[in-house]
């Protein structure tokens, strides 16, 4: 592995996991309200772009296509924070 130069990182934040349960983990943020309140304090503790496993409303992973539309607020926060959906 190379040695890291300059003084640049990049800091990654995936808050919601593939395949965690919010019943097994109450805090998970699943809906759009929670995960947006989620970037933002990422993104003030210096995050630069979030990973989101998208879920259902039932609080589950899905492969739905049309959900992740609607959490491109997520992303959006401040207008810098990187944003990459997962299905």
């Amino acid at each position: 592995m190379a040695p890291m130069t300059g003084d640049k990182l990049l800091v990654t934040v995936a808050p919601t996991g593939a395949e965690t349960a919010k019943a097994d983990c109450p805090q998970l943020p699943t809906t759009l309200d929670e995960l947006v309140e989620t970037a933002q304090r990422c993104q003030a503790a210096g995050a630069a772009m979030i990973h989101v496993h998208i879920r259902d409303a039932e609080h589950q992973p899905t492969l739905d296509l049309g959900r992740p539309d609607q959490s491109q607020d997520v992303g959006g926060v401040g207008g810098q924070l990187r944003h990459q959906n997962c299905t």
